[in-house]
């Protein structure tokens, strides 16, 4: 058996391509409360920000439910346990704060607003025991998207990004807890070996669990990321053995489609399934060979033939992740 490509499989998936994802979940608020007498303390700042200013991203005719995602920061910093309301915008009607959330220790909140036609701009206010501390407007919503965007108290609001609600689910923190890898390529190999005739069941057996115990060993005792934290705007966070967080990539969904690039320009590409609080991500052979070619480049003739009796032409990998 060639070494080289052991080393390919334990390295790849060492190297944290397939590690989960981490953080608080974004709870969701369904139902509208009632509207907040408070005075604002603040004038309305929506387009005096840099980047992608949400009074000039345009609204279009798309029906349907939307959310908006938002981070709430003072001075960069996220401030947790606030309520973010927000209102329609329309000209001459008073703002009727309906819909609102409280963040998260991330300073997150997710605002559903559930009616088939939320089409237009929005204004935002944050209120903190009881007293707006911040309120900006022109925050452009469509129906069928999430819009994430961020509201710096005593500065702008800054759309950071538009994701499809098939999407959204992705959203959050996702822990590794398991593959199904290590079964498939034990059920490959000992069927490989039985074809040359040359050991009975038990033997092959026996040499397959050898080289997977290896595998199972270096996958246990390997740095994985402890979680991975996907963003609205398309980006994602992991964290090291500290604690601490940094942006490591970006993501992108189209149905359940996964495309997630890593910051050294390694790309992987598989299909996602969300049920509930559990996660998976599932790689055809053939996707799983792209990764293995980017870390490694080139299989001489030995490799490949190693890798062609691990993995079968119609089989896939599963990896599973949990909520965090």
């Amino acid at each position: 058996m060639s070494r080289k490509i052991r080393n390919v499989f334990v390295s790849t998936v060492a190297a944290g391509l397939l590690s989960g994802c981490g953080g608080d979940r974004v709870a969701t608020s369904m139902a509208p409360e009632a509207d907040r007498r408070a005075e604002e303390a603040n004038a309305d700042t929506g387009h005096r920000n840099s980047g992608q200013q949400s009074g000039k991203l345009a609204t279009g005719g798309n029906y349907g439910p939307a959310v908006v995602a938002v981070t709430v920061l003072l001075d960069g910093a996220p401030q947790g346990g606030v309520t973010v309301e927000l209102s329609r915008s329309v000209s001459g009607r008073t703002a009727d704060f309906a819909w609102s959330g409280t963040t998260n220790a991330q300073g997150e909140a997710r605002i559903a607003l559930g009616s088939a036609n939320v089409n237009g701009y929005y204004r935002a206010r944050v209120v903190q025991d009881g007293t707006v501390i911040g309120s900006w407007s022109s925050i452009p919503v469509n129906g069928g998207y999430a819009v994430s965007v961020e509201l710096q108290v005593g500065g702008g609001a800054r759309v950071t990004g538009t994701l499809s609600l098939s999407s959204l689910e992705i959203v959050g923190s996702w822990g590794y807890v398991g593959t199904d890898m290590v079964d498939t390529i034990s059920r490959n190999l000992v069927a490989t070996i039985l074809e040359q005739g040359l050991v009975d069941s038990t033997v092959a057996v026996a040499i397959v669990r050898e080289f997977t115990g290896e595998m199972e060993t270096s996958l246990r005792d390997s740095v994985w990321s402890p979680v991975r934290r996907f963003h609205a705007d398309g980006t994602f966070e992991d964290q090291d053995s500290t604690g601490a967080w940094s942006v490591t990539g970006t993501w992108s969904a189209i149905g359940n489609s996964l495309t997630i690039i890593e910051v050294d320009g390694v790309v992987l590409e598989g299909s996602v399934d969300v049920d509930g609080d559990r996660l998976t991500l599932t790689l055809t052979r053939e996707q799983y060979m792209r990764i293995v070619l980017q870390a490694a480049g080139e299989l001489n003739e030995e490799d490949r033939e190693f890798f062609d009796a691990m993995l079968r032409e119609d089989d896939v990998i599963r990896f599973f992740f949990e909520a965090r």
